[in-house]
């Protein structure tokens, strides 16, 4: 569940996403220049991950730069908000990056297989990978029945998937009954979830 720490923490790293997209070039030479000297510095680390973020389009070495910090952030600090906001613009790079995130992802979930904000990120993160997002996403509600995030973030992913041919009604019916029922065959059904049956 959400915590005051862990609300806050949120608070300060999206501030520091903000800071990252709007710095300038010098600032951020600056930044990386500071990391030769505290390399693990959440914050730097995220706020150079934001600026490369929102140039990655224009600009390849910037797509390199956003793996090496992002890549940083989802090996130290697998559960953050911070990792959530830039995983939009990790998605997409190239094969070499999609094998890497998920390589990465993948560690993460085998290291911390009780920890639904990672597994939460993990899920988002391989959201490509349908079966292995609602395993996932599953789990994330295993551990914390009471918490409404992951209910949702299934009915979400069920929605994208649907629209994009990848899913059914079957699927939305399923996850509709898993957000709101927890019927007796609850558990039944998040076991079929986890197996992939739609």
């Amino acid at each position: 569940m959400v915590t005051d720490e862990k609300t806050t923490g949120d608070r300060a790293e999206r501030e520091w996403v903000r800071e990252g997209r709007e710095m300038i070039d010098a600032e951020a030479a600056a930044i990386e220049e500071s990391l030769l000297k505290t390399p693990d510095d959440f914050a730097a680390h995220v706020r150079l991950g934001s600026y490369y973020a929102f140039k990655v389009h224009s600009d390849d070495v910037a797509a390199a730069k956003l793996l090496e910090h992002a890549g940083w952030i989802v090996r130290n600090q697998p559960g953050s908000h911070a990792v959530r906001s830039l995983m939009p613009f990790m998605q997409g790079r190239g094969s070499m990056s999609s094998e890497t995130i998920v390589r990465l992802w993948e560690e993460q979930v085998l290291a911390h297989p009780d920890d639904p904000e990672v597994l939460g990120n993990a899920a988002q993160a391989l959201i490509s990978n349908q079966e292995r997002a609602v395993a996932l996403l599953a789990r994330c509600e295993e551990l914390e029945p009471d918490n409404p995030e992951w209910p949702r973030r299934l009915q979400t992913g069920a929605c994208r998937w649907t629209r994009a041919g990848n899913g059914g009604g079957t699927s939305l019916r399923r996850l509709s009954r898993l957000e709101h029922g927890r019927q007796a065959d609850g558990a039944d059904q998040a076991q079929g979830l986890r197996r992939g049956s739609w």
